[in-house]
């Protein structure tokens, strides 16, 4: 009697444990980015969002014929929400709408958290 007590107790134990380990709803391993158009520079214009070692093979292998995907892609506008970023670090590409003239940056997704970045003509930059 005493050892199926002891077993009884395990199994209690155990679904304790587990449940105070199941999923949690508020993780969330992605991120939201805000791009927000300063000036008319990039109104209009596009946006490319890499992974970081994407953007890192382009970046190093110009003469190759690997051309990495953009996550996700887009026009801008006033405010531009893109949504669904997996927590890592991102490499974005902004061109104007004559698509001759464009700039980058690397940036970091947070879990649960936005990005705000902000695109003008001196650049794009990471706001606070």
């Amino acid at each position: 009697m005493n050892t199926f007590k002891t077993i009884l107790l395990m199994m209690l134990f155990a679904s304790v444990t587990l449940s105070s380990c199941s999923d949690d709803d508020d993780l969330d391993l992605t991120g939201d980015v805000i791009i927000t158009v300063e000036g008319e520079y990039y109104a209009g214009g596009t946006y490319e969002i890499y992974t970081e070692e994407a953007a890192l093979v382009e970046r190093t292998n110009y003469s190759a014929k690997f051309y990495p995907r953009p996550v996700k892609s887009g026009h801008l506008f006033n405010e531009t929400i893109v949504e669904g970023l997996n927590h890592g670090t991102y490499y974005i590409r902004c061109l104007n709408k004559e698509s001759y003239n464009e700039s980058d940056r690397t940036f970091q997704v947070t879990g649960g958290k936005t990005t705000r970045l902000s695109a003008s003509s001196l650049g794009i930059k990471v706001v606070e």
